[in-house]
């Protein structure tokens, strides 16, 4: 059987943190086919850097796939920049 824990455990407050910061930064709202808009989190597009100026625009398409297409054209080996909420 699991030990007994009385009380709170040391770091889950600093844990529950950092994992609501994540998900505030790091969801977008997404629509997928017949559903109400909701957060979502996708991993890799968290990974892209923030730009006022995005030059990648991201959405959920019809079959609740994530689709990332250009805003602009894009020279080869450029940065993509995403932006968050």
């Amino acid at each position: 059987p699991p030990p007994k824990v009385d009380g709170m455990v040391d770091g889950v407050a600093e844990a529950v943190k950092g994992a609501f910061v994540s998900i505030l930064t790091r969801s977008f709202e997404g629509q997928t086919a017949g559903m109400d808009e909701k957060e979502e989190l996708q991993p890799l597009l968290d990974m892209l850097q923030h730009s006022e100026y995005p030059n990648i625009r991201h959405g959920v398409n019809s079959e609740g796939v994530v689709e990332v297409r250009a805003r602009k054209d894009i020279e080869g080996g450029s940065e993509l920049f995403n932006q968050y909420r």
